[in-house]
């Protein structure tokens, strides 16, 4: 769960939360933000994976250990998706954590009015290293052993037949 500050609700766990969510605000607090979520997550994939492609791509040399190449690659596409989908991580967890903001509307023009345009990127610096680090980690695996996986797979069924 993310920190919501000095005076926010403790949860125990997951079922402790569950409970507490459904009983002061119903079945729609379970789902509170789930469109920013959806605004969030769904073009940051699509903004990674297309950055990191292009990326990869163009850092692509015989030279260099292809390892590398899809670490760094991953990295930058993923900080720079999550530059760009910032605000609406932030407008998320604002709705997610206030009681009074209830559509991502309410979330901007608190925001906005609080802290300026620049409220909109708080917290990028540890979001970007936390992504960055992340998807360049999972990324970087999967193309390396994918195609080992796969060799031994095709291996070992061509000794079973």
């Amino acid at each position: 769960m993310e920190y919501a500050g000095p005076g926010a609700l403790k949860y125990r766990n997951t079922g402790h939360a569950l409970q507490s969510i459904w009983r002061k605000e119903g079945m729609s607090g379970l789902f509170k933000g789930l469109g920013p979520t959806v605004l969030t997550n769904a073009p940051f994939s699509a903004m990674y994976y297309m950055f990191y492609r292009q990326l990869k791509e163009t850092f692509s040399q015989p030279e260099r250990p292809q390892a590398v190449v899809n670490f760094v690659s991953g990295s930058v596409a993923a900080a720079t998706a999550t530059i760009i989908t910032q605000p609406f991580d932030v407008l998320r967890t604002s709705i997610q954590l206030s009681a009074l903001r209830r559509s991502p509307f309410e979330a901007l023009s608190a925001i906005t009015a609080q802290q300026g345009f620049g409220g909109l990127f708080t917290g990028v610096v540890p979001r970007m290293a936390k992504r960055s680090l992340q998807t360049a980690l999972v990324w970087t695996l999967y193309e390396e052993l994918v195609p080992k996986l796969s060799t031994l797979i095709v291996a070992a069924k061509s000794q079973v037949m």
